[in-house]
């Protein structure tokens, strides 16, 4: 989506190059028409760097040097314009039109964009004063005429182009907003060690279950609660580089006894909670002692790993199932398991 951002903003960029390189050569044809050499020379020179820029404009590198460049040619050769014409044939348009580019896309700096839009302002009044009652030098009243709504139509036909282009990169960078929103959303989702679910998914992932429970959807539904033995003495011994390499093949030995039945996520620290739906209790049983003996198996750097595992057991109909409930039977029979030699399971049938 950044990516698409960047290039809809350069092919924006490059229309407004090209824009504006129309613009200079249909002035450049104006002023041959009505022999102004002064304003000719300058279009035509505009022109010719606007050609020769024109293949590098869309390398990041020249990017602001020539944006600079492409204003202080555009200003330079309106201001001549005004000049050489008087006031009131719409070339000063373009200087308002300056002025209000500034203030909406602009400097983020607030005060830069506002020290430029004063010196636009000043330069502008200053002009004003100085030709508002200058002579006409050029055509009668209808050519002025003329002129003046050439300039306006070209000048509404810019912002059209500019209002309707950043509009689209408008709706991109919400688009980015959103995606950047949804991957917030994802590392909350998961533990970024284990890549387990975190807590508050799990918690809606069986509340969910158990509503199915009530309404009869679901036969049957097992929480487990698995707790690394002697953990903190590892953490001690061996280093939090080591404590991590545990939990982390813990959870992978977990996820591969679990998630063919059911769900499992980090509970917090050392401790894993499961959840297994439609399985016989039996079954079930089996599951968590196949889980149990794989953490056992899988030694680390020699160094044998075990965990303890408290489980319920729960069959429908149930009423008024409460998750914290559940979880305090669960975390009471895992010490229970602690406390009788650990390496175990014990199970209860609710």
């Amino acid at each position: 989506m950044q990516k698409a951002k960047e290039e809809l903003a350069n092919r924006v960029y490059r229309k407004v190059i090209i824009l504006y390189i129309l613009v200079t050569f249909f002035y450049t044809i104006l002023y041959t028409y009505l022999g102004i050499t002064l304003l000719l020379f300058n279009n035509a020179l505009s022109f010719v760097a606007l050609l020769i820029i024109y293949d590098d404009i869309h390398s990041p590198k020249y990017e602001k040097a020539i944006s600079l460049l492409v204003q202080l040619s555009a200003i330079y050769n309106i201001t001549c314009a005004v000049l050489v014409f008087g006031w009131g044939y719409g070339f000063e348009l373009f200087l308002l039109a300056f002025i209000a580019i500034h203030y909406l896309f602009m400097a983020k700096n607030q005060y830069i964009k506002f020290t430029i839009i004063f010196f636009q302002i000043t330069f502008y009044l200053t002009l004003y004063l100085m030709l508002k009652d200058a002579p006409k030098e050029y055509g009668g009243e209808l050519f002025k005429n003329i002129i003046y709504i050439i300039n306006f139509s070209a000048l509404v036909f810019g912002f059209l182009f500019l209002h309707n282009n950043l509009n689209i990169i408008g709706a991109i960078n919400i688009l980015n907003l959103e995606k950047e929103k949804e991957s917030y959303k994802d590392i909350a989702k998961y533990d970024f060690l284990t890549g387990l679910y975190t807590r508050l998914p799990m918690m809606n992932i069986i509340n969910e279950i158990l509503k199915n429970l009530e309404s009869n959807k679901t036969n049957s539904v097992c929480i487990v609660l698995c707790d690394l033995d002697n953990f903190k003495n590892i953490n001690d011994t061996y280093g939090h580089a080591f404590g991590d390499k545990v939990l982390s093949t813990a959870s992978a030995s977990l996820k591969s006894s679990f998630s063919k039945y059911g769900t499992i996520s980090r509970w917090g620290g050392e401790e894993f909670l499961a959840v297994l739906e439609n399985q016989e209790i039996d079954h079930a049983k089996s599951i968590i002692q196949q889980a149990r003996q794989n953490i056992e198996s899988s030694k680390i750097d020699n160094i044998r790993i075990t965990a303890t595992f408290g489980a319920v057991y729960l069959e429908n109909p149930q009423t008024n199932l409460r998750l914290d409930e559940i979880i305090k039977n669960v975390d009471e029979l895992l010490y229970v398991g602690k406390n009788s030699g650990k390496n175990r399971l014990v199970f209860k049938k609710i």
